[in-house]
């Protein structure tokens, strides 16, 4: 081999090894982005997730301001006052999608409980003290669409 060939040869080698360094750097950094995405999905999630417990609580028919008083059947309470409540969220999870459209969906798990007061009159009972007992266990899940968490 002369010393042209080798130095072409040479060049071709270090070539080929910058182009592999460059796709190493690329898929690198894609990597980060990917987990940088990821990442701010789900802080923004945390604050969609407190946004809807809110709005459920505001808008649905959970706290005090849904009680309903009715008679009680036997017993030494006449009356007796109920209404449901949603407990803080147990646990959430973000998850990546292969979707282009909705990269990511999160997944929010809560309890309602139901409260309940005995009294010998119907503003007695308003006034509790209220036991609560778990109702059901929710599960939730929301889709991340258009750079925003939707429901």
């Amino acid at each position: 081999m002369t010393i042209r060939k080798a130095r072409v040869a040479a060049n071709k080698i270090r070539f080929m090894g910058i182009g592999l360094l460059i796709l190493g750097l690329v898929g690198s950094l894609a990597a980060v982005g990917l987990a940088t995405d990821e990442v701010q999905a789900e802080k923004s999630f945390v604050q969609f997730q407190q946004d809807w417990m809110k709005k459920l609580n505001k808008e649905g028919n959970y706290g005090e301001k849904s009680m309903r008083v009715d008679k009680a059947s036997g017993g030494d309470a006449a009356f007796i006052a109920t209404y449901d409540a949603v407990k803080e969220p147990k646990s959430y999870e973000v998850k990546q999608t292969d979707q282009k459209a909705t990269p990511f969906v999160g997944k929010i798990q809560y309890e309602i409980v139901t409260c309940t007061a005995h009294g010998k009159t119907a503003e007695e009972a308003r006034r509790g003290p209220f036991a609560c007992e778990l109702k059901s266990e929710v599960t939730e899940i929301f889709r991340f669409s258009g750079g925003k968490w939707v429901y």
